[in-house]
């Protein structure tokens, strides 16, 4: 998990890293992981 979590580095956006953190804590990693995909 943390591995996952290292690769899927956010950003400098103040609302994707809130959004990362709450999704982290809701879903887990790897949806924190499409989400920045998706981002990208």
């Amino acid at each position: 998990m943390e591995m996952l979590h290292n690769i899927s580095k956010p950003p400098l956006n103040s609302k994707f890293v809130l959004t990362c953190d709450i999704t982290t804590r809701q879903h887990g990693v790897i949806d924190v992981w499409i989400l920045n995909i998706y981002i990208h």
